[in-house]
Order: C-alpha cells, then structure tokens, then sequence
C-alpha cells in the first residue's frame, strides 16, 4: 500500500496554479466567492432565474454558502430554492471548495438582502 504524502503548502499552490485563487482558509475574502459566483451563475440563468448574490456566513457556529435567487416575475417560492438546489448541487460537489463544513441555503431576495 502507498501512501500519499502531501503537504498543505503543495495543496495551496495547486489551488494558486489550477484556480489562480489564494488559499481555502481566505474564502470570505472574496475570491472563493468570485469564482463560486463565476461557477453558478450560468446554470442559475439556464434555468430561469437570476443570481442576486453569493455569501459564506457564519450563524450560530454552522457555516453557510447563501445563494440568493430572484426571478423576472414572480415571488421566489420553495420549489423554486429546489429547482435551483438540483441544478447546483453537482457542480458544488465537483468544484468542493470549502474543506470545511457547510449547508448550502438557497434563499429569495427577500430573505436575503435588508
């Protein structure tokens, strides 16, 4: 059996290399989000609605990546939030890059914003 010895400094630069992104632990920084936000947003459109914004938050001490949607007309309802959930959840679990804990909320403009 082989054992894969990898570093965190190796992992870093990976991530800088492949994403041209600084490292995991500066996601609220802005840059994880950009390229989360880059990611999703196509998908959003595709099926029918609109990206209003991305976060990553701390409530409570569960972590959530908060994908606020709207739409042209309409309210945004619970079918909608799953709509949306289905269409992200794969390229989410491909991409995977918080190595922390998290829940996904997908979440109307009208929660979203003040």
């Amino acid at each position: 059996k082989s054992v894969l010895n990898i570093k965190k400094c190796d992992i870093i630069s990976l991530l800088h290399e492949e994403w041209d992104l600084i490292p995991l632990f500066n996601i609220v920084g802005g840059f994880m989000i950009e390229k989360i936000r880059d990611l999703i947003e196509k998908p959003i459109i595709d099926a029918g609605y609109i990206l209003d914004d991305v976060m990553y938050v701390q409530e409570n001490n569960t972590n959530f990546l908060r994908i606020v949607i709207d739409k042209n007309e309409g309210l945004i309802n619970v079918n909608d939030c799953v709509k949306v959930n289905e269409a992200l959840d794969p390229i989410l679990d491909d991409i995977d890059f918080i190595n922390e804990s998290y829940i996904v909320d997908i979440c109307s403009k009208e929660k979203g914003s003040e």
